[in-house]
């Protein structure tokens, strides 16, 4: 007989069990900055999910989605060779770049830790703007391999995924360690359905991710956040490795910040923080700096992100976030049931807002232009293979005329 299988690609399904696992930790407070949760935010949050499952069930009906089926059979070999070509290009930019970077920063942030150089860190590298935009670059590239390697298993694709990790490892920037592991998650799940064994193996990863995040935290010399645990914290975590008080901390605190602030919120209906992170790095500090947000207050200063929700609700209330969350997430379900027909960009764009989705508890990147510009390469990948697929039929079509 055989295991059961459960589709966890389906974005609705994520962000469901995500947000109900973060309400679940803040009820049990293991830290002392958990307030407890008010009627406003269990409404947005519980809202949020009913939008995105009726948004789902109507599109579906609409694009009547075939299930999955064999990889082979419906991803063709001649798109898996435009991508490949396609991302070759974009490597050899990516190189480029980065050995500008490297001469530009100095060095890298783990020869500076190695040497004990602490007037210099991760946030010291790289290019302002440009950085990101080679971050966007560096996640497509591994999305490419990883699909390459799903179709073939094909093992030189995973050695270069993996040469690519260990390059960020030597940043010691943990939110790119992260985000390439929840993108290759992303991907993994959209071409295999998981059993219970493979559903164990998948939180064996995470749970590896977890404590990777800890130990690079600790060895670039961050403090610890031992301070801020009850005593029923003190005893879940003192024989646990320090990633576990990280994550626990890191997804608790955005929307204890949400419970603080968002009874409090005066909207004046203008998209101003809504879509600040998509102006430039190197000009957003003058924007802020001139902008005034601060009705918005911390629990803890050193805990500065609110979730998804912060800078729709400064913006626009708690309707007008209900509203706008559900426009993407319009757009989430229609990329991910065209990755379901194996759209190869598709299914590049949907791995990147499954990362987006499973990091909507922590913060916006639905409006990042790291994030938004790792989709458009997707997509013009997409777009450019269309194109080609279309002049090659004409091409045939006036031979036969001839």
């Amino acid at each position: 007989m055989k295991t059961p299988q459960v589709d966890l690609s389906n974005p609705v399904l994520i962000y469901t069990v995500i947000w109900t696992f973060v309400l679940a930790l803040v009820s049990i407070k293991l830290t002392y900055n958990i307030p407890t949760i008010n009627g406003s935010t269990f409404l947005l949050i519980f809202m949020t999910m009913f939008t995105f499952m009726t948004s789902y069930i109507i599109l579906y009906i609409i694009h009547h989605t075939k299930p999955t089926v064999k990889l082979k059979v419906e991803i063709i070999q001649n798109q898996l060779e435009k991508l490949n070509k396609y991302t070759r290009k974009l490597f050899y930019i990516w190189i480029v770049v980065t050995v500008i970077e490297v001469i530009y920063s100095g060095g890298l942030p783990i020869i500076w830790a190695i040497a004990g150089d602490y007037s210099q860190n991760y946030t010291n590298y790289g290019i302002p703007t440009v950085h990101g935009f080679m971050n966007a670059i560096y996640f497509f590239i591994i999305l490419s391999r990883f699909v390459n390697f799903m179709v073939y298993k094909d093992r030189r694709s995973l050695i270069q995924i993996i040469l690519l990790i260990l390059w960020s490892i030597s940043l010691l920037s943990r939110s790119v360690i992260v985000t390439a592991f929840l993108q290759i998650i992303g991907a993994y799940l959209l071409f295999r359905r998981v059993s219970i064994l493979r559903l164990v193996s998948i939180v064996g990863a995470i749970a590896i991710l977890v404590i990777v995040f800890g130990l690079v935290g600790d060895f670039r010399g961050v403090a610890t956040l031992d301070y801020l645990l009850t005593d029923e914290g003190i005893t879940v975590f003192e024989y646990l490795p320090s990633g576990f008080l990280w994550v626990y901390v890191y997804l608790t605190s955005p929307i204890s910040n949400v419970i603080a602030n968002i009874d409090n919120v005066s909207p004046n209906y203008i998209p101003y923080f809504s879509i600040i992170n998509l102006v430039p790095s190197f000009l957003r500090g003058d924007v802020v700096q001139s902008g005034s947000m601060w009705s918005w207050s911390l629990i803890q200063e050193n805990l500065n992100v609110s979730t998804m929700f912060q800078g729709y609700l400064l913006d626009f209330g708690i309707i007008g976030t209900i509203f706008i969350v559900s426009i993407i997430q319009v757009s989430i379900i229609k990329i991910y049931l065209m990755a379901k027909r194996r759209k190869i960009g598709c299914i590049i764009a949907a791995s990147v807002l499954f990362q987006c989705i499973i990091c909507s508890v922590f913060v916006d990147f639905f409006s990042s232009l790291v994030y938004l510009s790792e989709i458009a390469i997707a997509m013009a990948f997409d777009f450019s293979y269309k194109r080609s697929i279309k002049k090659f039929k004409k091409g045939n079509f006036g031979e036969k005329i001839k």
